[in-house]
């Protein structure tokens, strides 16, 4: 009696072993897949990430001409916190690559605008044709492209060599912004400036070998607007190796991969993550029930087998009723459903899938409501549990005769049943 006792209690203690082993296998395996699937699931949302990256560049504004950092249609704010195309923005590290973008084109622009600043304050109205736009030669300019000559003529005269250029073009300049376009108009307006030599008590007469200190002025210009853009390219035009990422989006699609998180929330294994966090629900419901049993929690109950068997069948069902309810709730809006990049606790979709396992009837119940909100129908009840065999009606007795069995009678019965085609 006493064996008999202890039996089923050993088979209980080997069975939830065995469940128990079970569920940290999976475990183990779902860690060690999203481990060694790193590079390929990377790989799979490599697209989607340079989509999003090249949704921030530079561009110049609208208004003022100067470049700014942009977030597809509008401009980034350094100060505010906008997740951006898949949740990127909410990164620390793109935070921080940003924001070096957003240093190199500032410094860019302050530099751009005092440089075309300088160069607009040098010009005076000629005193000798108010139609132009005048400024002075530097020294060096004058001296190194005319032998001989100095800040004095031939003849020992103060001479002053000056650029000039139409008063009503330069006005339109210096109406303009400063800005990189800006510059580029005064580059234009000075290649075709006319050098003069002011003789002081003899004229304006032009600067015959001018033409030389002209183009080494523009020269110098454009020179200097290189250098004032070189960071810029640098950092977001493609080289001639790569010509779909620049440095800015390389270094920012990998800082977005470096940080793609632990879930599978984007690309073609979105959908096998959901598969899996429904089977983890599953498994964990499993082990929450069977240690409900053992620690005499709640009111006393035996495991039985049939438990184990009605988990296998939720492991089969769960994982579709996840995908198909999710499908539906990104379909139809009613919970955010997007794909993110890191670890984005915004994301419904990993505690929904995991919910939807650990409550495995939670899934019927609620296509069960959505169809009766769709189609104002409900699903008919399964009533297989309620049907029950036909009793069987017993056999006729005969009313009529209640005389007992006759041998005589059924040979009458069978005498009028043969002979009942000749009558």
């Amino acid at each position: 009696m006493k064996d008999e006792v202890r039996q089923p209690r050993f088979r209980e203690f080997r069975h939830a072993i065995v469940w128990l082993l079970s569920v940290a296998l999976a475990t183990v395996a779902y860690v060690f897949a999203h481990r060694e699937l790193e590079c390929y699931y990377i790989e799979d949302i490599r697209p989607q990430v340079q989509d999003a990256v090249h949704w921030y560049g530079v561009r110049p504004d609208k208004h003022t001409g100067v470049l700014e950092l942009h977030v597809g249609a509008t401009a980034h704010d350094p100060e505010s916190y906008a997740r951006g195309p898949l949740g990127i923005g909410d990164l620390p590290e793109v935070r921080g690559v940003l924001h070096r973008a957003s240093a190199v084109v500032e410094e860019y622009n302050a530099d751009m605008r005092k440089y075309v600043e300088a160069q607009r304050s040098g010009f005076f109205r000629s005193p000798h044709n108010p139609h132009f736009m005048a400024t002075v030669a530097k020294p060096a300019e004058s001296q190194c492209d005319v032998e001989g000559l100095d800040d004095l003529d031939k003849e020992g005269r103060p001479a002053q060599y000056r650029f000039r250029v139409p008063a009503d073009s330069f006005t339109r300049i210096l109406q303009e912004y400063p800005n990189e376009q800006t510059l580029d108009a005064l580059i234009d307006l000075m290649t075709a400036a006319q050098p003069m030599c002011v003789v002081e008590g003899h004229g304006v007469g032009l600067w015959g070998d001018g033409r030389k200190a002209v183009k080494k002025v523009v020269h110098k210009m454009r020179q200097r607007r290189e250098k004032l853009r070189s960071d810029v390219d640098e950092l977001f035009d493609a080289d001639s190796s790569n010509m779909w990422e620049s440095a800015f989006h390389r270094d920012l699609r990998e800082v977005v991969e470096r940080n793609a998180g632990f879930f599978w929330t984007s690309g073609d294994l979105f959908w096998y993550e959901m598969m899996l966090l429904a089977v983890l629900g599953v498994l964990t419901r499993q082990l929450v029930l069977l240690a409900k049993t053992y620690t005499g929690k709640g009111r006393a109950s035996a495991w039985r087998p049939r438990e184990s068997m009605r988990t296998l069948m939720y492991l089969a069902v769960a994982p579709i009723f996840s995908l198909v309810i999710i499908w539906i709730l990104s379909a139809t809006n009613l919970v955010a459903v997007k794909p993110v990049i890191g670890d984005d606790w915004s994301n419904a979709t990993v505690p929904i899938a995991f919910l939807l396992g650990l409550f495995p009837t939670l899934g019927y119940d609620v296509l069960r409501g959505l169809a009766k909100g769709l189609f104002n129908r409900n699903f008919k009840d399964d009533d297989r549990a309620a049907r029950r065999p036909a009793n069987i009606p017993a056999m006729p007795t005969d009313t009529q005769d209640d005389r007992r069995p006759s041998i005589g009678r059924l040979r009458q019965r069978i005498r009028r049943h043969a002979t009942a085609v000749f009558r």
